[in-house]
């Protein structure tokens, strides 16, 4: 698959592209008034173990395929600054923040790893620092940071991830699959063949041969029975397995 991001939306639709995905962006201005911790110390600059961050992103729940020299990369890429609050008893690394990355995330909070309380400690720092609104970005998925966040006074805006853009079907619909049989679900099926997917649930099968409905069955941000009329059994089940828990951060910076 291919993600990107982009407002030329019927452009890249005729190359296959289709919006898709959630995101949650979470605006903190002066009133955000989070919990602080007074354990932890603040830092700013990249210079930042890898390892570290990495430590942190294996902590969370949503799996990551990034390396620590991938990471060591990132720390470099200009016009953006890192917040790292860190443990003064253990010395250990609790939380960080990207801050920015190239014009076109100015005040955004675009990548975070740690624990919540770190990152509200650290969100309060960056908002009182700049003293402007800033924005945090993060998956659907992070229920207990965005209740706490928005407890705290920041304003949530649901939002689509992007666009995106099947390249191998047949290995797509592989994980698709391997994915709903972790869960439990053995008669779900989920095939591509002759530029037709099937899918669906025992006997109740149904096929496109649109590329565009299965990224949004499979990523959301739309229920699967708002895209086709499964029955409710089916539909209970798919439930379960769609929207996948999928997230992605760009490298991108201008």
């Amino acid at each position: 698959m291919s993600v990107l991001w982009s407002d030329l939306y019927q452009f890249y639709n005729r190359f296959g592209f289709e919006m898709a995905g959630s995101e949650v962006a979470l605006q903190m201005s002066s009133d955000f008034n989070p919990p602080t911790r007074d354990d932890l110390r603040i830092v700013e600059g990249p210079k930042v173990s890898a390892q570290a961050i990495q430590r942190l992103y294996d902590k969370h729940n949503l799996r990551t395929i990034r390396s620590a020299t991938d990471i060591a990369k990132f720390l470099k890429i200009p016009n953006s600054e890192i917040f790292t609050a860190w443990n003064q008893q253990t010395g250990q690394l609790e939380a960080y923040a990207a801050l920015g990355k190239g014009v076109d995330f100015f005040n955004y909070i675009h990548e975070w790893g740690g624990s919540v309380s770190g990152l509200l400690t650290l969100a309060q720092f960056i908002t009182q620092k700049k003293k402007q609104d800033i924005t945090l970005i993060t998956p659907p998925q992070s229920k207990n940071l965005i209740r706490q966040f928005t407890t705290s006074g920041a304003k949530s805006y649901p939002g689509v991830l992007g666009m995106i853009r099947i390249i191998n079907p047949q290995s797509f619909c592989q994980k698709i699959r391997k994915g709903a049989m972790a869960l439990g679900y053995r008669q779900f099926r989920f095939d591509f063949k002759d530029g037709v997917y099937t899918f669906g649930v025992g006997k109740d099968i149904y096929q496109t041969s649109n590329p565009g409905d299965v990224v949004r069955l499979c990523f959301g941000p739309l229920k699967p029975q708002q895209i086709f009329k499964f029955n409710s059994e089916t539909s209970d089940i798919l439930n379960q397995i769609f929207p996948i828990a999928f997230w992605v951060w760009g490298w991108d910076s201008i």
